[in-house]
């Protein structure tokens, strides 16, 4: 998927209401003073706010997910419909039925207090939380470079690895550690003279 980190975050804050446990999704309320607090903004000096997040609710209508499994990759969109309530400053958003396997009924699932990546700036930062968040107990995690830049939606830029070290995981590895309760090192594996993969620890 391809979101900005505004957008994500909002999808982030509205997963976390699902239960797992449930059968079915239902419509997922979240208030703007709700938001504005998980996301640290001051309301009194932030008057727009409400406007920006019915916006960013409004684009995520259109905005599609991928999802591979063994059968082949399909295609879908985050959310089926989103319901304003002006007057009360709140949104109530429906998921796509198509991503109920997903999040119902699971067994294992990576979760994380939305405190941990409020801070963050960028949606580099935030995906690469994500992934690594999820082998925390392990210790280390191998991506294959092309894998890595498809992962963070760069997979047609940075033709030289120099760039995407110095715009991507550089940035990113400093914004981790400074604002997440998790940080990293990474490691550049060679095959010849190209980077091939990249080992995160």
């Amino acid at each position: 998927y391809k979101l900005s980190i505004g957008e994500l975050k909002l999808i982030l804050a509205i997963s976390s209401m699902v239960n797992p446990f449930d059968e079915k999704f239902k419509d997922y309320i979240i208030t703007i003073k709700e938001f504005a607090k998980l996301l640290g903004v001051n309301l009194s000096t932030n008057k727009n706010f409400y406007s920006r997040v019915k916006k960013a609710s409004g684009i995520l209508l259109s905005k599609r997910v991928t999802i591979h499994e063994k059968e082949g990759d399909f295609q879908t969109v985050w959310l089926s419909g989103i319901q304003y309530y002006d007057n009360e400053g709140k949104v109530a958003v429906s998921f796509h039925p198509k991503l109920i396997k997903y999040y119902l009924q699971l067994q294992k699932y990576t979760k994380y207090r939305l405190k941990n990546i409020t801070n963050l700036n960028s949606e580099y930062s935030l995906k690469l939380y994500e992934a690594l968040k999820q082998y925390e107990k392990i210790g280390e995690r191998i991506y294959e470079l092309k894998d890595l830049k498809k992962f963070l939606g760069v997979e047609n830029e940075y033709d030289r690895f120099y760039d995407f070290k110095r715009r991507i995981l550089l940035i990113t590895q400093k914004e981790v550690s400074e604002k997440t309760d998790i940080s990293f090192e990474f490691e550049e594996i060679k095959e010849g003279r190209s980077i091939k993969a990249i080992k995160f620890y």
